[in-house]
Order: structure tokens, then C-alpha cells, then sequence
């Protein structure tokens, strides 16, 4: 049996540094998005963020440069999470129904369990739309909606309309609900989800009824 005192054992005091490193960035990361949720990403400073962690702000840069890159990798964590558990859901779907409905409630859903998530999401819409505008973060979102939307036009589950402009209004009518979730919890999730189900279908039919329409006019 090995007696070693492990505090002279150089591989146990690497794993005690490596755990004292994720400890402080997961507290950092806690601290930011208790600000950015509560004050807002535009009035947040470093300085908050150390306050509220806790640690030293000497500590802080060791991790990170500025409030951005904690909103940055705080968003990255959501959309990562976001990403799979709408997937899953457009993936198990066997009907439009099921494609729209069941990926809104994932994403409502996602927010409503956690409270402090939704209230960072519709405090900072604006610092959100302009990461949308950037191309940065949650590109991937829209591209695999994109993707998924055109693989369901493809096999006849949904009727066919421009994928993008679906892509956007999907996104921006989400999020709209998101922060009207924020405002009133008495906003049920799946009632919004059906909703949105039922609109999006109606519309795409129409879009697609019109298409057929001006295609037969065009070839008379």
C-alpha cells in the first residue's frame, strides 16, 4: 500500500490545480449570468461579475479578458444545449405537427425550467439580435433549422416555402414568446407551441397553395 502523503504527490496536486481552475471558471460563469440577467449585458462590468463571483479579479483574468468573452461562452453553452434538444425533437417528429410543435415546446421548455436562463435571454434581445445579425453564435442554430426544414419539404412532411424566410420568422417568433414568457409565467408552453404549430402550418400551405397557382398561371 502506497503511504505517500498526497500532498507531496506532484499528480494529486494536478488534479487538485485542474479542479480549483474549473471550480473558479464555473464560478465566473455562475456570476455572469446572475449580471447579465439581473442588470443587463450593456450595464455589466468586470467589476460585477468579480463581485458576485466572489474571487479576486486578478483570478478573473486568468480566465477571461472581458465581460464579452463570459457572455460569449455562456452563450455558447446554451445554444450547444438548445441545439440538441430541438434536434431531437424535429428528428422524432412523423408529422408537421410534431416537427413544429415538439421543437418550440423543447425550446420554451428549455427556458421555463430555468428561470434565470429565460430572464438573461429576454434581458439582453437586443445584444442577442445583434449576435444574430454578426453571424456569431447562433448560426448553427439556424443553419441545422434550415437544414431540417428542407429535408421535411423534401419528403413531403411540410409543404413546400422559402426555407430561409421560414427560418427567420421561426427564430424571431420564438424568441418574441421567450421574452413574453419572461414578462408573464402564467404563459403555458405547450399552448404557445401548438399555436405556433398551427400558424407556421396554415401559412406554408398558403404559401405553397399561391406557388402552384402562379406556376399553373405562368406555363398557360
Amino acid at each position: 500500500m502506497d503511504n505517500r502523503d498526497q500532498t507531496t504527490d506532484p499528480h494529486a496536486q494536478m488534479g487538485a490545480r485542474e479542479l480549483k481552475k474549473i471550480r473558479n471558471r464555473q464560478a465566473i460563469l455562475a456570476a455572469g449570468q446572475r449580471v447579465f440577467a439581473q442588470i443587463g449585458y450593456d450595464a455589466a462590468t468586470v467589476r460585477d461579475i468579480v463581485r458576485e463571483s466572489g474571487l479576486s479579479p486578478g483570478t478573473f483574468y486568468n480566465y477571461f479578458q472581458d465581460k464579452e468573452t463570459v457572455f460569449q461562452e455562456l452563450m455558447n453553452g446554451i445554444v450547444g444545449d438548445l441545439r440538441g434538444r430541438v434536434q431531437r425533437a424535429r428528428g422524432e417528429a412523423r408529422d408537421a405537427h410534431g416537427f413544429l410543435a415538439n421543437a418550440f415546446l423543447a425550446f420554451f421548455n428549455m427556458f421555463r425550467d430555468q428561470p434565470e436562463l429565460l430572464q438573461l435571454v429576454s434581458r439582453n434581445q437586443a445584444v442577442l439580435r445583434g449576435l444574430v445579425a454578426d453571424g456569431q453564435l447562433v448560426s448553427a442554430l439556424f443553419s441545422e433549422l434550415a437544414a431540417d426544414l428542407e429535408r421535411a419539404m423534401d419528403s413531403g412532411m411540410m409543404p413546400r416555402a422559402p426555407v430561409q424566410w421560414m427560418t427567420w420568422v421561426m427564430a424571431g417568433a420564438g424568441f418574441e414568446i421567450l421574452a413574453q414568457m419572461a414578462k408573464d409565467p402564467e404563459i403555458e408552453p405547450l399552448a404557445m407551441a401548438n399555436f405556433l404549430s398551427d400558424l407556421f402550418q396554415g401559412g406554408m400551405a398558403r404559401v405553397a397553395g399561391r406557388a402552384s397557382v402562379e406556376t399553373s398561371s405562368a406555363g398557360k
